[in-house]
């Protein structure tokens, strides 16, 4: 049986069962909400494939990516449910682990959308942006994610807990994500 909790802030109702879902109230939202948006980008990114980027059209790649790379539902299956009993100790952070999700997929996903001649793509849109060659962005988005990285773990380091849920999230997504074979980096003997 479902019904809507009594604050009326939350857009996913409360599920009465002996069982209670695996993410947070706030983690619902950002799951839905995400999932949405994710479907609206997805279609636009389907209806302007050919648009030429307006150099100087700078936060268009980051707009785009961060709504179509389902980035805040993925984070938000980070934090279950129980885990804590807000999120408090992490909200925080979360817009540097949806940054750092969509910036380490653009780099990784980098040489197989080269191979395929796609332009459609974070880099290449950014690079149109930017004016600038879409390697010198390939290099810069690089080292945003390490920095990027380097910050999290200074801002996880005095909460062992949130360290090593971190910690252990970016383990199992960058060995995912090196192994799966859409990125097909075993091709460069990276594994």
């Amino acid at each position: 049986m479902m019904h809507t909790r009594q604050r009326g802030y939350h857009l996913i109702p409360h599920r009465t069962c002996a069982n209670p879902p695996v993410e947070t109230d706030s983690g619902a939202n950002s799951i839905a909400a995400g999932t949405l948006e994710a479907i609206a980008a997805f279609y636009t990114e389907f209806t302007i494939q050919n648009m030429i980027v307006k150099p100087g059209a700078l936060r268009y790649p980051d707009h785009l990516r961060l709504r179509s790379g389902i980035d805040p539902p993925y984070i938000a299956f980070l934090f279950m449910r129980g885990w804590r009993d807000t999120s408090e100790s992490y909200v925080q952070l979360i817009p540097d682990m949806e940054y750092w999700i969509g910036a380490v997929n653009d780099v990784l996903s980098f040489y197989k959308e080269e191979l395929a001649q796609e332009t459609n793509n974070y880099v290449h849109l950014r690079a149109a942006a930017e004016q600038a060659p879409s390697l010198s962005i390939l290099r810069t988005l690089a080292e945003e994610v390490v920095e990027t990285k380097r910050r999290l773990d200074r801002l996880v380091e005095d909460d062992a807990e949130l360290a090593a849920l971190w910690r252990g999230y970016v383990q199992r997504f960058l060995e995912f994500s090196v192994k799966a074979p859409r990125y097909r980096l075993l091709e460069l003997g990276f594994v």
